[in-house]
């Protein structure tokens, strides 16, 4: 959301509103009606406005975010099976790896 900051951007992201509410239909029921304006404004947001996952910490690296994201979905699905299991549990010591290694590059910077 930091990127609707940006003059360009934020004249882009207009633009496609507009864009989006000329194409609105009436209609007599007011909760047809916001729930289209609604849509009208994720679909402009979704076009213009890229979303990046920032890190909660300042030394994390976008690979220990996807490794964190691995092991989430991982998470979901490890009572189905030993290997599952096992697998979490690697991905669980791989982001505590690659966290601390983050870290220590960070404090050394």
């Amino acid at each position: 959301m930091s990127q609707l900051k940006d003059q360009t951007t934020r004249q882009l992201y207009q633009g496609r509103i507009e864009l989006n509410s000329k194409k609105l239909h009436s209609t007599c029921n007011l909760d047809e009606h916001a729930a289209q304006i609604e849509k009208a404004v994720k679909e402009a947001l979704q076009a213009i406005v890229t979303l990046k996952k920032t890190p909660k910490t300042p030394w994390i690296s976008d690979q220990t975010l996807d490794l964190a994201d691995k092991k989430r979905k991982a998470k979901q699905i490890k009572h189905l099976s030993v290997d599952n299991i096992k697998e979490y549990k690697n991905l669980c010591n791989k982001v505590k790896h690659s966290a601390r290694q983050d870290k220590e590059k960070w404090i050394q910077d």
